[in-house]
């Protein structure tokens, strides 16, 4: 175990994301899933943290997310909110934030 408690946590989170990210199950499906994986690994298009010059195209500005809110009939409070809470983890892993240019309307 790490000496600072806060390493722990970022392996735990790092542990927790490549589970959900490499599990077959349809995380679209039903909305605690669809909630949680947007937390953990997000619907947005993200190649801009590690690509600057990754050019966003409508999938990327308007894709998964956009399909997963009317869905799951999430407001568009909800979806500001899951997008704070994926920053929020992607942060505490370390991770640059994403260009807001990459997120569509909804």
């Amino acid at each position: 175990m790490p000496d600072d408690p806060l390493d722990g946590l970022r392996a735990a989170l790092e542990s927790l994301g490549s589970c959900v990210a490499t599990h077959p199950n349809d995380w679209g499906q039903y909305s605690l899933d669809a909630w949680l994986y947007g937390i953990v690994v997000g619907w947005d298009c993200e190649d801009g943290r590690d690509d600057p010059d990754h050019e966003h195209d409508d999938i990327c500005a308007n894709g998964a997310m956009r399909e997963l809110a009317a869905r799951h009939c999430w407001s568009s409070d909800e979806v500001s909110r899951l997008r704070q809470y994926r920053d929020a983890f992607a942060a505490a892993l370390g991770l640059p934030p994403v260009p807001a240019t990459t997120r569509g309307n909804q």
